[in-house]
Parts: structure tokens; sequence; C-alpha cells
């Protein structure tokens, strides 16, 4: 039967350990700012080391894995984005709360769980782009077979044609039936990017008190550079954009602050591969921007330009939409 009697989970998934360790920094940080008693946590999972399990299970996380979806096109990190899509199979729930893990809580979100929905999904706007699309970023639903059903259905279908993602699927699917969340639910960090340049919602510091999940798009992940790094990057932001990554930071280590030797030394290699992957995203920006200013007989522009949240949400390989 759907809709498990009062039963409410927060949901997330990884797909290797970097996500993996982003999921323990959320919780870390959500279990700080409250979960109220009765709420469960998931993590939906491919193969992950048992040490990390451990980890997550020490944070009162139960560990569920999953296969991959095998019947779309894609590359394999867009496909693997698809597995988000499965916490709407969890029927044993009356609502789950969905967060990607490359985002931060900065209140309680256990409201959440009661705000009034009159749909089975419900999600933020993309507001970064100019179509009236939901993010797949954070999900509220009252999960029922029949939604994965049709998920399913669609992603099969999807999947014959071209390379299909979860945003791109969550709305080709249910589009006008997804209810709104209000505005201030979920916010990209680019909102505080430039401080002499206004955001999409606003007044930052307002933003900045309101919101309640920050998305990390501005500089690529919350990992990819350290905090030092990211002000030599973007000295003009405004202070929210550094007190935000400042905060994940602090957060990581606390998580690994009393784990195992063995963790801690995974852990340590973890960062340095981040580190060097955030160098190397910026190396092909410039590259690509090169490229392009090549083509329309434009000056290139520099690694350090504020990246434009529409791009960001757009698939190099492809132009479809997805999630930044």
């Amino acid at each position: 039967m759907d809709g498990g009697a009062g039963r409410r989970a927060y949901v997330f998934y990884a797909t290797d350990s970097t996500y993996g360790i982003a999921v323990l920094v959320f919780v870390h940080q959500l279990r700080r700012l409250g979960v109220a008693r009765g709420i469960e946590l998931i993590v939906l999972h491919l193969p992950l080391p048992a040490w990390l399990l451990a980890a997550m299970r020490s944070l009162g996380i139960e560990t569920r894995a999953v296969g991959p979806l095998r019947r779309v096109k894609g590359a394999r990190y867009y496909r693997d984005c698809l597995i988000k899509l499965r916490a709407l199979a969890l029927a044993e729930y009356e609502r789950i709360v969905y967060v990607d893990a490359d985002a931060a809580p900065l209140r309680r979100l256990d409201f959440l769980f009661t705000l009034p929905l009159e749909a089975a999904i419900a999600a933020p706007e993309a507001y970064w782009l100019p179509s009236r699309l939901c993010t797949s970023a954070l999900l509220v639903g009252q999960p029922q077979r029949g939604i994965w059903e049709r998920i399913e259905r669609r992603l099969e279908s999807l999947g014959r044609e071209r390379p299909c993602y979860d945003m791109d699927a969550l709305n080709l699917e249910f589009g006008g039936e997804i209810e709104r969340l209000p505005r201030s639910v979920f916010t990209l960090d680019s909102e505080w990017e430039d401080a002499d340049r206004p955001g999409w919602l606003g007044d930052p510091g307002v933003l900045r008190a309101e919101a309640a999940v920050v998305h990390f798009t501005a500089l690529g992940k919350p990992w990819s550079h350290s905090p030092a790094r990211t002000l030599r990057l973007r000295p003009r932001a405004h202070p929210a954009f550094h007190e935000l990554r400042e905060a994940w930071w602090r957060a990581r280590e606390e998580v690994f602050a009393g784990a195992p030797i063995r963790a801690r030394l995974v852990f340590a290699c973890s960062k340095r591969l981040s580190q060097l992957a955030g160098a190397r995203r910026l190396l092909e920006e410039l590259h690509r921007s090169r490229s392009r200013a090549a083509i329309v007989g434009r000056p290139a522009l520099g690694p350090a330009r504020r990246p434009s949240p529409s791009d960001a949400s757009r698939s190099p390989a492809s132009g479809v939409l997805e999630d930044p």
C-alpha cells in the first residue's frame, strides 16, 4: 500500500566516495541544525567502501544499495544522477525530502514535512533558467508506486532517443503537475558570487537570512576549492559566499575528526584529488572560453569570470537542460 502511515525520511544518493563524503557533511550540518525525532535518513548508493558505509551508519543514516539505470544513454555521471529519482519510489513513506549532497542546509528543514501540498511532487522553480522548469536538486514527494512506474516509462522512452537527464525526465513527465515550493526554500550560491552585481532573488543579506538550502554551483562543487583559494578566485564576492563554503569545509573536518586512521587517510587523499579536479575544471573552462572566442572572433575570457547559472545548467555535449 502506498504512503507509509506517518513515516518520513530525508533521502540522498551517492555514486562514489566523493559524493558519499558530501552526504556525511550534509547530514552533519542538518543534525546540528536539528532533526525531529522519528524522521529517518536514507542514502541510495552504488558500491561504496565499507569504511564510508560504516561512517554513514554511525550518523544514523540507513544505507540502501541500488543498481544503476542501464536503459538510458549519456555519460555515466548523468546516468547515475537519475538514481535520485528512485526517492519517489519509496512508497513505504508518507513523505520524503530529497536533497542533492553538493548543497548545504541553512536552517532546519523539518518544515518541509508539514508544508501543505496538493500535488504528489513539489520542487523549487529553476529561477535561473528562462523557461519555467523545476529543479530536481530538491524534491518534496509523497511517494507512490505509480509515480516511479511513470518515471521508468519516461526514462526508457527518452533513453532510446537521446541522453537523458534527471531534470529532463522530471519536467517532461510531470510538467504542470509539480507544485512549486516557496522561493525562499532553495537558492544557488551564485546569488552571492559578486557583491557588485545583484542576484536574481533580491537583497543578498535578506536571502541569506531566509534561504533554507543553498546549492553550490559557482566554481563547481563545494569541495573543488579550499576557502583560501575560493577567496583568491572570487575576491569581490559577498561575504555570505565565502562564509557558506568555509562552513562546509569546517563541517567536513568535523565529520572526520574522530574517524579511524584509515578513513582519515582516505579523506586526506580525497581532499587533494578534489583540489586537483577543481584546477582541471578551471583549465577546461578557460579552454572552452578561448575556443568559443576563436569561433565568434571575440576576446577570450579568463578563468575567474562569473559563470552564468543558465550556462552551468546546460550539458556542453548536447545542450540538454540539467541541474547545475
